[in-house]
């Protein structure tokens, strides 16, 4: 782990023409911003499903892997809204997607002139809807009707599922 230098801690605020300071005192040796992670809270290369979301925090080092801490300038892309879209700020530290529609897209995290993308996959959720069509039907004695259902998730992602067809009237036959 390297050292830690923050601007936003008033404990480690910079004494006046001093670098900031760490905790316990000494003095921290951090220097400019030279890469970018972007840490996931857990979600690894899990997919998220379509209408979950995750958050992701940017963190920021020097050259010799010295955490920074800057207040701002951070800006967050997708290369692809339709897969997902951020919920609330794209400038802060932190952004939250929102997952749409199965399929991959790509994050992209910039600050202070460095770039650093990673992938982001959605899954198809679970079952949240059934489409039946036609939506409604008038039958005489006797007659006959096929309808068809189709299974939809969160996101609106048709998803390939048995659907088993019944009835709560006994003078109805339904058969597959």
């Amino acid at each position: 782990a390297g050292r830690v230098c923050s601007s936003l801690d008033p404990a480690r605020r910079r004494a006046p023409g001093g670098p900031p300071r760490p905790p316990g005192g000494t003095r921290c040796r951090c220097g400019p911003a030279a890469k970018l992670g972007i840490q996931d809270f857990g979600l690894g290369t899990t997919p998220v499903k379509s209408g979950g979301s995750a958050t992701f925090a940017a963190k920021v080092y020097d050259q010799n892997n010295c955490e920074l801490y800057p207040a701002g300038g951070f800006k967050w892309t997708i290369d692809n809204s339709q897969i997902a879209y951020f919920e609330g700020t794209t400038t802060g530290v932190a952004a939250t997607l929102r997952a749409r529609l199965a399929g991959f897209a790509v994050l992209t995290l910039t600050y202070n002139g460095l770039t650093l993308s990673r992938g982001f996959t959605v899954a198809v959720g679970d079952p949240k809807t059934v489409v039946v069509n036609p939506a409604a039907v008038d039958l005489q004695p006797l007659g006959t009707a096929q309808l068809t259902g189709t299974v939809y998730d969160r996101g609106g992602n048709r998803l390939s599922r048995t659907l088993v067809w019944t009835s709560n009237n006994t003078g109805v036959t339904v058969s597959a």
